[in-house]
């Protein structure tokens, strides 16, 4: 989604990103939310008591989000699909 969002903000003109940049900048958010998310789930634990985990799964939860990331831009890239980068 947030690909597609600056994808669709370049080709409006608003701002200039190329495809590097663009895949950076879409790492950088996805990093950004991932760890921001676990960090809250950390910060949360004492409020709510079924949410402990160790920080190996933290670590597995931000990996496998990357791989899911990985797999989207093969998709975007190779298949076109869900939207084709130009």
């Amino acid at each position: 989604m947030v690909t597609e969002i600056l994808v669709n903000l370049t080709r409006n003109g608003y701002i200039g990103l190329n495809k590097k940049k663009l895949l950076v900048y879409s790492f950088v958010i996805l990093f950004m939310l991932s760890i921001g998310w676990e960090v809250a789930e950390k910060l949360s634990e004492s409020e709510i008591s079924f949410i402990h985990e160790s920080i190996g799964n933290k670590v597995r939860d931000v990996l496998v989000n990357t791989l899911g990331a990985l797999f989207g831009v093969y998709l975007v890239f190779r298949k076109n699909y869900p939207f084709k980068l130009n």
